[in-house]
């Protein structure tokens, strides 16, 4: 072959999609028990032609879907939607979501159309739709669009997913806990049916008590940390904060162990390859930045909220929460996305991406005290455009690496 006939080189970036690899995780107790073995079976129902990219925009808009019927129906987020059986569609929203993200990676099995395309696809859409999921219980449980705990639960779930993330690209395999993220989404399941049923009354006249040790605490964390002011007979709680409760220890657990889990390549005498070549977002001090990105979004998202509550109009008020949740579920899969991104194309990643300035607009726009326009919406527009557009930039750009396409298969495979 002459000179002129010689291939192009490669890329650095086509060099590292075409050589990614992907690790499937080990199974949470919930996947041993029955999910696994129930997704093995449920994913023959879709015909051969149904690309996994597809299942896993039909899983998302699910969610989509179930926080936008929650916020017409229940604006204020106190489980007041009417009528009630409308929280029965969301469980099933909610159980349709779950169904169809575990088994978009086993249809990309079957038809031999995985990959590192339809890995971004999956982990950017679950990015997104967890905080709004999140939120859609927070709204069945009764807690209310002005107090924290609906707050607690969307960073929870967001920080749990974040730092699972962590621990697939530092150790080369993304790690889950027994008791992980399938089995929070069927607490998420069973609540929202439970509200379904008999109303969110359940969760509010619903007393369980509590050890003595903690007994003289509860109230006191019930006022300061969840907002909550109900009054209840000494020694009890409402049933709504043993929800609460996991949620808020559940955050805090989830991140000193995915931390410690994420660390441990450092630390031993036969570090991943991928360790050993130094990768892009690799080492300690990577890891240190990441989990820093992660805390000032949180302290951004934590501290927009505070000042939104200073606002006086509650009609004012809960259009600016409206607003800064919709803008921090996009905020937050952006910065997911490059996350992804970097591990599979060694792309850098940004200290500060787009989304999370926009974030820094609205900690500061409402901290002084603007509120004569509802300038809001615009930030929370820009969160959704930033985000929406990295992510078909860079869905276009893995499917030319790859020669293939992001919502067809390129040739169906026999069974």
């Amino acid at each position: 072959m002459s000179a002129t006939e010689q291939k192009p080189k490669k890329s650095a970036f086509e060099e590292a999609v075409l050589g990614y690899k992907y690790v499937s995780p080990n199974l949470s107790g919930f996947e041993q028990l029955f999910l696994n073995a129930f997704w093995d079976k449920f994913v023959y129902v879709y015909p051969t032609w149904l690309a996994p990219n597809l299942i896993s925009v039909m899983g998302g808009s699910c969610c989509l879907i179930m926080y936008a019927l929650s916020w017409y129906f229940s604006p204020e987020g106190l489980g007041s939607a009417n009528p009630q059986i409308m929280y029965l569609i969301f469980a099933g929203l909610m159980l349709t979501y779950q169904t169809l993200d575990g088994t978009d990676g086993k249809q990309a099995r079957r038809t031999k159309s995985g990959s590192a395309l339809g890995e971004l696809m999956d982990h950017g859409i679950d990015a997104v739709v967890t905080g709004f999921a999140a939120w859609t219980v927070a709204d069945a449980l009764g807690f209310g669009i002005d107090r924290p705990i609906p707050w607690i639960c969307l960073f929870g779930g967001q920080m749990a997913f974040y730092m699972s993330n962590l621990t697939l690209l530092h150790r080369g395999k993304q790690t889950f806990f027994p008791v992980d993220i399938m089995e929070l989404q069927w607490v998420m399941i069973i609540s929202l049916a439970l509200t379904g049923i008999f109303g969110s009354k359940i969760w509010t006249e619903t007393l369980v008590p509590v050890p003595e040790i903690v007994a003289p605490y509860t109230e006191r964390i019930a006022h300061d940390i969840f907002g909550v002011r109900d009054k209840v007979p000494y020694g009890y709680i409402q049933a709504r904060f043993i929800v609460a409760f996991g949620a808020s220890s559940g955050t805090v657990s989830n991140f000193l162990m995915y931390t410690f889990m994420s660390s441990t390549p450092y630390f031993t005498s036969n570090p991943p390859p991928h360790i050993v070549k130094k990768a892009p977002g690799t080492g300690l001090v990577e890891l240190f930045k990441q989990i820093v990105i992660i805390l000032i979004y949180g302290a951004m998202c934590f501290g927009s909220r505070h000042f939104i509550s200073q606002i006086a109009d509650p009609r004012i008020r809960h259009d600016a929460l409206r607003a800064l949740l919709f803008g921090c579920c996009w905020a937050f899969g952006d910065l997911m996305d490059r996350l992804l991104v970097m591990r599979v194309t060694h792309i850098p990643l940004p200290f500060f991406n787009p989304t999370l300035m926009c974030m820094g607009v609205f900690t500061l726009g409402f901290a002084s005290g603007i509120v004569s326009i509802p300038w809001w919406w615009p930030v929370a527009s820009v969160c959704l455009a930033c985000h929406m557009s990295f992510f078909v930039w860079v869905s276009r750009k893995l499917a030319d690496v790859l020669g293939i396409s992001v919502f067809t298969i390129k040739k169906v495979a026999t069974e």
